[in-house]
């Protein structure tokens, strides 16, 4: 018995206006990068803050790395953010990805409970505003 197989489509799919982020290169970089300023490693199409022990090992003997500013650097230098978290109105951290103040935003809500709102601004830019729920009275 032959089934026919339906065909996969993305028509029921949101369509969102997604733009390259320009900080992030075009084309994978060959070899390892180091951050000159945070220390961060470019290897397997990554930037990490902790490369295994042997990549560790090529970072010592200098074998092959090349020195530049990671894209997260680059826009903390350009003070261009791409996220903000406001904590309950008393001081905001700014992100340089979106899913990072998403993901701040979740692990607070999670951890200290109150009410966290996402308000993304053309996929470019989010802000999460967390806020702390009144305290209950206790009769």
């Amino acid at each position: 018995m032959c089934r026919s197989r339906k065909a996969y489509t993305l028509a029921y799919k949101k369509r969102v206006d997604v733009e390259r982020d320009t900080y992030l290169p075009r084309q994978s970089p060959k070899g390892l990068l180091w951050c000159t300023d945070c220390g961060a490693v470019y290897y397997r199409q990554h930037w990490t803050i902790t490369p295994p022990q042997e990549i560790k090992e090529r970072l010592e003997s200098f074998n092959g790395v090349s020195f530049t500013l990671c894209p997260a650097c680059r826009k903390i230098r350009d003070h261009y953010p791409s996220g903000e978290l406001h904590l309950g109105g008393l001081w905001k951290v700014e992100t340089t990805t979106e899913k990072l103040a998403q993901r701040l935003g979740r692990c607070l809500e999670k951890a200290r409970g109150g009410k966290v709102v996402y308000k993304s601004h053309n996929n470019k830019f989010v802000r999460v505003l967390w806020q702390k729920e009144p305290l209950k009275k206790v009769a």
